[in-house]
């Protein structure tokens, strides 16, 4: 497999073989800090500025030279500012910017990209992270909204926030581990742990150093 990373002043390196290659667009100049690295289901990488739009890469066979890529911004319907990229299950790309969440569809080369707003999900709070976990939930993180649970069964939506034990009201990043607990990362209060009933915190109290979470993920150790 090939391994990216994404750097702060849009440098971009592979490492692929035992060897690190930094990636160098001929047609495009990316000055702006590499915000998110995904791939869908059909293999195509998505790369996320903070300034840029999304860079997609339809195929990395070949040299950097011989890759299909498209440069995706506000003009597109996207945003210059995007901050993350979430691939649902059913193969749906999805992108926070500071516009809002947009979904990919590219049905029309003009317009590729929608407004993604499930009926239900206040918009009063800036929608600053996504995750789609294994029971079918969807779960949204918000700038000082809390969080809030999407249920699979089309019973609307719960709401958690710090009244909850939830460690802060700014989230930054979701995930599931394999015990099917959701792990929520914010930005000033450390982590919370939700098992479906209650929150655990983890911050500077219990050994966590730093209270400010950018990213969280699960080895395949769990």
């Amino acid at each position: 497999g090939v391994l990216w990373f994404g750097h702060t002043g849009g440098g971009i390196t592979r490492r692929q073989n035992g060897s690190f290659h930094t990636v160098h667009f001929d047609s495009l100049d990316i000055s702006s800090d590499i915000s998110k690295i995904a791939q869908d289901l059909e293999g195509n990488m998505w790369i996320a500025t903070t300034e840029q739009g999304v860079l997609f890469v339809k195929s990395t066979k070949g040299e950097v030279s011989d890759w299909e890529i498209t440069n995706f911004k506000g003009l597109e319907g996207l945003s210059d500012r995007v901050f993350d990229i979430i691939v649902g299950k059913d193969s749906s790309i999805y992108f926070i910017t500071d516009v809002g969440v947009k979904m990919y569809e590219g049905k029309s080369e003009k317009d590729p990209f929608v407004n993604f707003s499930p009926e239900g999900l206040p918009v009063y709070f800036q929608v600053t992270t996504m995750y789609f976990d294994e029971a079918g939930n969807v779960w949204y993180g918000t700038y000082n909204g809390g969080l809030y649970r999407q249920r699979f069964d089309g019973r609307g939506f719960d709401i958690y926030d710090v009244r909850d034990g939830l460690a802060h009201n700014w989230i930054s990043k979701i995930t599931e581990d394999q015990n099917g607990d959701i792990w929520i990362g914010t930005w000033g209060g450390g982590l919370s742990k939700f098992d479906g009933k209650k929150m655990m915190t983890f911050n500077q109290d219990n050994g966590l150093n730093d209270l400010k979470i950018r990213d969280i993920e699960t080895d395949r150790e769990g």
